[in-house]
């Protein structure tokens, strides 16, 4: 921070966004503080216009992390529709780029996991289910597995919360759930693993 230029809006927009980040996960700050900042540095560089406006707009690898950052916050503080609208406005410009979706596979995995995850927040569980499903492909076929453990959780509790409409069983659910536990146990932290074993065991499931 010391030795940063401050003329750079670039450089301060990496800055302030790494540092809200390392400071919310310390519990220095909440939620509120942090999607305070990460629109700081966000606006450092994006048009303050109407939505629909933005849809035209050429999103950086910078700006596309920032708004992944802010979707948990988002999230807390009442701001679900805003953070969806802008993951999906991502989320198709990926698919409209020039060139194949591998070349830009870590920010539209990670765009397509928080737009499912917060579509599955606020009850548009076959929109999450849809966005989780291109998230699974991706990570397939990138041969990645961070984001496709949270992934595939996703969509079992996405469809676990369709089984009082009989849309989905846990026929349906119980799969990908235990694919995402057998994946955290090659790649998943402990934590991880002891908060599946919790729902698999909510299935009746038996962890050998």
């Amino acid at each position: 921070e010391r030795g940063m230029k401050w003329s750079d809006k670039f450089s301060r927009q990496y800055l302030l966004h790494v540092k809200a980040l390392a400071l919310f996960n310390q519990k220095k700050i909440d939620v509120k503080q942090h999607a305070s900042m990460q629109e700081e540095a966000l606006y450092l560089t994006l048009p303050r216009v109407g939505i629909e406006r933005l849809e035209k707009w050429s999103f950086s690898s910078q700006e596309v992390s920032i708004i992944n950052a802010l979707s948990y916050s988002y999230g807390k503080i009442g701001k679900e529709n805003e953070i969806i609208e802008l993951l999906a406005i991502i989320r198709k410009q990926y698919e409209r780029k020039p060139f194949h979706l591998m070349h830009y596979v870590s920010g539209y995995e990670l765009t397509v996991r928080n737009l499912g995850n917060i579509l599955g927040n606020v009850g548009r569980y076959e929109e999450a289910i849809a966005e989780a499903d291109k998230g699974i492909l991706m990570g397939l076929q990138a041969g990645r597995g961070a984001i496709l453990v949270a992934t595939l959780y996703d969509l079992g509790w996405d469809m676990e919360q369709m089984w009082k409409t009989g849309v989905y069983t846990k026929k349906e659910s119980l799969p990908y759930v235990k694919a995402s536990y057998a994946l955290s146990k090659v790649i998943g932290s402990i934590s991880t693993q002891k908060f599946l074993i919790k729902q698999l065991k909510k299935y009746g499931d038996i962890i050998s």
